[in-house]
């Protein structure tokens, strides 16, 4: 299978797509072949310096693999760099040493692109230099000590159309902001420029601030006009005369000053794309597009988003497309499946559930400045986005095993006994299963139960089953068995009704590479995980072929770093050689004893063991073990490599066990819980670092 390009090791020379940072994902074939001729890639180990405070300039650097720490002169940390985020440029445009220390925080694969080809890429290609410069010029605004620690975020929302819940998801992301982050956050209402007049809506202390007012060696105006005392976050209404002439430049001053107090700056925009709202967006680093089901995929949303690409120069991870549902079961059948990074329809980063508790309210009337139920599922969603937002998003990634799986069950027992809260799930086979269900809201313990159910007389009937068998040419079971088992707790559930996002990880047979599912019904998406090859027939979707999830990514934790987790842990349930060792070790310590007491019997018995040790052997390389070892052995060194790109890896295994041990539940969950019990210190700190 060297075919597949997921089983080639990473090495110094191409081996990875230059549009998986989003700074190129937009660049045409030609503009990419230009960026690709420039860029050198090389490995970097846990401890070294990409260069240190004082330093010349001399080149541009992203990251492909791996974590970066900034420091600054006093060698304190500032802040931390991932997959995709890019650094070195502010120095080289400004042509000053560096003020800060690189230092690499985890084994790292970065792209380098020399001083003079860096340049020479921002002449040659516009967009490339437009978003460069958006970037240097909010670096440049504000402290170098607060830009660089990624403080000060300046974030837009804005609409198709009216009263479709844009001022109350920029209120509700204000307050989970505040909550999360613990950090000063201020909305700016833009939603209504042309009411000079105060505000009419029931806040009497609600003022209107005029642009025209403001002074920038002179800020007490504005800071009058700022109410504090009405929730978590700060809020400011925002009018501009229309005559005033230099009211963009105003706007963007005021900006620069609230960049200096806040660590979010949040604005609440209208529908209507004026010269002044353009700035507003100009002047963001992440816009949230709220549409509804009916214009997802109008001409007005798809001009809309390339004007903010073409216009502003943001890339597909800014601009951040918002579903509000129109009811719970609101689905977009052409959206269901992403084959590739991105979808042929407008990607959707969020889905916002109707909810009662909104209906009828006005957005800036003081009930509407508190936290609803956080239990439900809009406040749950919301509090992701802050925690996505802000970087505090913590992923879980289940991997691949067979029946070494049920040790997922044991670290989500753990986790929710815990109390520690998962933003985000990644998974692949046994562990979409155990993963699913659980965001799905069925709790470990309940996971248990399903389990018990499954036993040496009942688990073949119940997952596999005469009837089920299919001509061994696709695979021996046509897979509809286990398809019935798990209907009876998943029937109908869809990725909307998740409590937590969710990505579940398949493969296209076509191509190797994984085909992740995070829309439609949830069923369908395990199916397609857990085609096992030769075991289960493909699963046929959207006209392709999709087989296991584990055969392209048996431990996806860079699908969580692609949807935004900044903070990952690993279950790796697959045996190691080392765990296959010691495996074996036991069983022939287990058959020299019973050879042993063998031996002290009659001739009958000693004949009548010889036979059985030899049907014994053959069935250990029966078709079934070898597809499924062949296929573990591979997908362990893969896991991995995965796992060497999460804060925390957990490997429960159970080395005397089999991979087919879905009857024996209890020793695989134990397993786990011990496992994660072991270790939950680690997971807090990550969790509250």
């Amino acid at each position: 299978m060297a075919w597949f390009g997921f089983k080639k090791k990473v090495q110094t020379t191409r081996e990875y797509d230059i549009t998986f940072f989003p700074i190129f994902a937009e660049l045409s074939p030609s503009e990419i072949n230009l960026v690709e001729s420039k860029v050198r890639l090389f490995e970097l180990k846990k401890g070294e310096f990409v260069y240190r405070c004082g330093e010349a300039a001399n080149a541009f650097y992203l990251i492909l693999t791996g974590r970066l720490r900034i420091l600054n002169d006093h060698g304190d940390v500032i802040n931390h760099l991932h997959p995709g985020d890019y650094f070195g440029e502010t120095s080289i445009l400004t042509n000053r040493n560096h003020s800060v220390t690189m230092e690499v925080q985890n084994d790292s694969i970065v792209l380098k692109i020399e001083k003079e080809d860096f340049l020479l890429l921002l002449k040659e290609i516009p967009s490339l230099s437009l978003h460069i410069s958006r970037t240097l010029g909010y670096r440049l605004t504000a402290s170098n000590e607060r830009v660089l620690s990624g403080e000060a975020k300046i974030i837009s929302f804005t609409h198709q159309r009216p009263k479709i819940g844009t001022s109350m998801f920029a209120i509700q992301m204000a307050n989970a902001l505040s909550q999360t982050t613990q950090k000063k956050v201020v909305l700016l209402d833009l939603s209504n420029l042309g009411e000079i007049s105060e505000s009419e809506q029931g806040w009497k202390r609600m003022k209107t601030f005029l642009l025209s007012k403001f002074e920038f060696v002179q800020t007490s105006k504005i800071a009058e006009c700022v109410v504090k005392d009405q929730a978590s976050f700060h809020v400011l209404r925002i009018a501009s005369d229309d005559s005033l002439k230099d009211s963009e430049t105003k706007l963007a001053r005021v900006l620069t000053f609230f960049l200096s107090h806040y660590q979010f700056i949040l604005i609440d925009l209208p529908a209507e794309i004026t010269p002044l709202i353009r700035k507003a967006i100009q002047q963001s680093d992440i816009v949230y597009y709220l549409v509804d089901d009916d214009d997802k995929d109008t001409e007005k949303s798809k001009l809309m988003i390339k004007d903010f690409k073409d216009s502003f120069g943001f890339t597909q991870d800014q601009i951040r497309m918002v579903l509000h549902a129109k009811d719970d079961r609101s689905i977009g059948i052409e959206s269901l499946i992403s084959f590739d990074i991105h979808e042929q329809t407008l990607p959707v980063f969020a889905v916002l559930p109707k909810t009662e508790q909104l209906e009828g309210k006005l957005a800036y009337e003081p009930s509407s400045f508190h936290p609803i139920d956080p239990n439900a599922v809009y406040a749950r969603r919301v509090r992701f986005l802050a925690r996505e937002l802000s970087g505090k998003t913590v992923g879980l990634a289940l991997g691949s095993g067979a029946a070494f799986g049920y040790a997922h069950v044991g670290v989500l027992k753990v986790l929710e006994e815990e109390g520690i809260e998962i933003d985000l799930i990644a998974a692949s086979s046994i562990g979409a299963v155990m993963g699913g269900m659980w965001a799905a809201g069925i709790t470990a313990d309940q996971l248990v139960e399903i389990l018990r159910t499954l036993n040496r007389r009942t688990t073949f009937f119940k997952l596999f089953g005469f009837h089920d068998l299919s001509a061994a040419h696709r695979g021996f079971f046509k897979g509809d068995q286990v398809v019935r088992f798990l209907k009876q707790h998943i029937d109908k559930v869809t990725f909307r009704d998740l409590r937590i996002p969710t990505k579940i990880v398949a493969t296209d047979l076509a191509t190797g590479f994984p085909a992740i599912f995070d829309e439609g019904l949830l069923l369908d998406a395990l199916r397609a995980s857990i085609s096992i090859p030769g075991i289960f027939r493909p699963f046929m979707w959207g006209g392709k072929y999709l087989i296991d999830g584990g055969i392209s990514d048996p431990l996806p934790v860079q699908a969580l770093n692609r949807y935004g987790a900044k903070k990952v842990i690993a279950v790796n349930v697959l045996p190691s050689p080392d765990d296959h060792f010691k495996r074996l070790e036991a069983i022939q310590k287990k058959r020299q004893k019973i050879n042993d007491l063998v031996q002290r019997k009659n001739i009958l018995t000693k004949l009548f063991y010889e036979q059985r040790k030899k049907v014994s052997n053959k069935q250990s390389a029966n078709i079934f073990n070898v597809l499924m070892k062949t296929i573990q052995f591979m997908e362990y060194g893969m896991a991995e490599a995965s796992s060497q790109q999460a804060d925390i890896t957990l490997h429960p295994v159970v080395v005397d066990a089999h991979w087919a041990e879905f009857f024996s539940h209890e020793k695989f969950v134990q397993c786990g819980e011990d496992e994660t019990r072991e270790r939950i210190g680690e997971i807090k700190k990550l969790i509250s670092d």
